[in-house]
């Protein structure tokens, strides 16, 4: 599955490389993909995110919570999803496409968002990590990452929280 910058998300057969379906429905470029059992997720410049049933690529529906760019996403425990945007926050949404809580205070776009069972890690263009509970929505811990650049990817290996920019 690829989004593309003429706003259309693609599925592919990879044994033949071709495309058989282009999912239209967004009105700008598609920045960030991803995929919770049979729902697709694709983010948007616009700051909305687009629902697609994988079954019958259909849009289920579209989430507009968002005031910039969606940049990452990823899924969570309860299969919640989680976005990271170019407005600063980070929203956690709902199996029934619902925001429950917002991550607030990044101060620049948030680039990479990973969530564990308990935490929730957000990384972005203050060159920092913002690691939160997620039960009590409390910011935890802040962590000047020094790469000299944004903060683009988050990953957890073993007990090891890895950054990159």
């Amino acid at each position: 599955i690829s989004g593309s910058s003429d706003s259309t998300v693609k599925s592919w057969d990879m044994k033949q490389a071709k495309s058989i379906a282009t999912l239209e429905g967004h009105q700008s470029p598609v920045l960030s993909l991803c995929m919770v059992g049979h729902r697709l997720y694709s983010g948007c410049h616009d700051g909305t995110i687009q629902v697609w049933d994988s079954s019958n690529w259909l849009s289920m529906a579209t989430l507009s919570d968002h005031h910039g760019a969606i940049e990452s996403m990823c899924v969570g425990p309860d299969n919640h999803l989680f976005s990271g945007s170019a407005d600063g926050s980070v929203r956690q949404w709902s199996g029934e496409h619902s925001c429950v809580a917002t991550y607030d205070g990044h101060g620049r776009p948030v680039f990479a968002v990973l969530a564990s069972l308990s935490r929730l890690f957000a990384g972005g263009g203050n060159q920092q990590v913002w690691i939160w509970d997620l039960r009590t929505k409390e910011l935890l811990q802040t962590i000047d990452c020094e790469l000299g650049k944004a903060v683009s990817s988050l990953a957890i290996c073993r007990n090891l929280l890895i950054a990159t920019g």
